[in-house]
């Protein structure tokens, strides 16, 4: 039976953004997404599985499950998971530092914990970005 792993953050952080983010550039076949989880299946040298992430309600965290092939790699692909969700941010260190900004400081103060969603690993995200010129991520 696979573990659960409980990946805390600072709040505010909302799942509705990362669900909206993840939505638009879903790729069919490798990343699952519902209403308050998203999966994927991934390779991490020799290993292949999957890894799932689900939005905890009842506390600051996201709950990651991981194939029992993928146990091994626990301690990397919590590291991924973490920079994925950006869940090591610190909402009051980021609003405290742009408060006084006059273009971002009402964007911030507007959109407390706003976090930046990422892809499975840099290679992903070079490739997403590089595709995403040229044509939509959906249609690609």
């Amino acid at each position: 039976m696979s573990e659960i792993i409980q990946l805390p953050y600072l709040e505010p952080w909302d799942w509705q953004q990362f669900h909206r983010h993840f939505a638009l550039r879903l790729l069919p076949g490798v990343e699952r997404l519902d209403a308050d989880g998203y999966a994927r299946t991934l390779r991490l040298g020799e290993a292949c599985g999957w890894l799932r992430v689900r939005a905890q309600a009842d506390r600051p965290a996201l709950a990651l499950t991981l194939s029992d092939s993928l146990q091994q790699a626990t301690q990397p692909l919590v590291g991924q998971v973490r920079r994925m969700f950006d869940l090591d941010a610190d909402p009051q260190a980021i609003a405290t530092h742009f408060a006084s900004d006059p273009v971002l400081g009402p964007l911030i103060a507007a959109n407390p914990g706003l976090r930046l969603p990422a892809a499975y690993d840099p290679f992903e995200q070079a490739v997403r970005a590089v595709v995403g010129q040229q044509v939509t991520v959906k249609a690609a």
